[in-house]
């Protein structure tokens, strides 16, 4: 199990209004996630937990590998990403309310990664809780299909957090210093 690091989601992100801010505010209590959850469908308990605790944030390490196909050979997708945020507890409630219904009942989205692209929760019974990536694209809602491409992740939150993320020493962490950033940030726990 790997060691991860979290601080809060920067207040200001330089304009880019696909991205969040960070409002100061109690994490969400479960009381809370179980309103959200009664109006649409339950969430897996480790990334409850996980809220609950941190109330989303931005993490050390970050890469992660994707496995995503790119079916057109046209994206030139990396075999690699990493996690620019994941949503406070606030801007998943938003960001899950606009997204369309039917990528809704298959998916949650909890964040995004460098390029703006969707890191979700499958709600789906045959991987519930699976972290995926949807690189976003031209062909956007194909169908019945869902958002193509999308890549498997991880089998649940917990092991995307603690196998799933690591640091290559390449020095791409967008929203870190290291190492001054890790002395003052928290050890992720739930």
């Amino acid at each position: 199990m790997n060691d991860v690091y979290i601080k809060p989601v920067p207040v200001a992100l330089g304009g880019d209004v696909m991205k969040p801010t960070h409002i100061q505010r109690p994490a969400p209590t479960r009381a809370e996630i179980a309103v959200w959850e009664a109006a649409n469908d339950r969430l897996p308990d480790d990334y409850i937990a996980f809220m609950m605790a941190h109330d989303g944030g931005t993490i050390f390490p970050q890469k992660f590998m994707h496995n995503t196909d790119d079916p057109t050979e046209f994206l030139e997708i990396g075999p690699e990403t990493g996690v620019d945020i994941l949503f406070t507890w606030d801007a998943f409630v938003e960001a899950n309310g606009y997204l369309p219904l039917g990528w809704r009942l298959d998916h949650v989205i909890i964040g995004y990664d460098y390029s703006s692209s969707a890191i979700v929760l499958s709600r789906r019974p045959q991987d519930f809780g699976a972290v995926r990536y949807w690189w976003r694209n031209l062909d956007g809602w194909d169908g019945d299909d869902g958002p193509l491409p999308v890549g498997d992740v991880a089998p649940s939150f917990r092991s995307f957090i603690f196998e799933a993320l690591f640091d290559d020493g390449s020095d791409s962490a967008t929203r870190w210093s290291i190492p001054r950033d890790l002395a003052t940030a928290a050890k992720v726990s739930f």
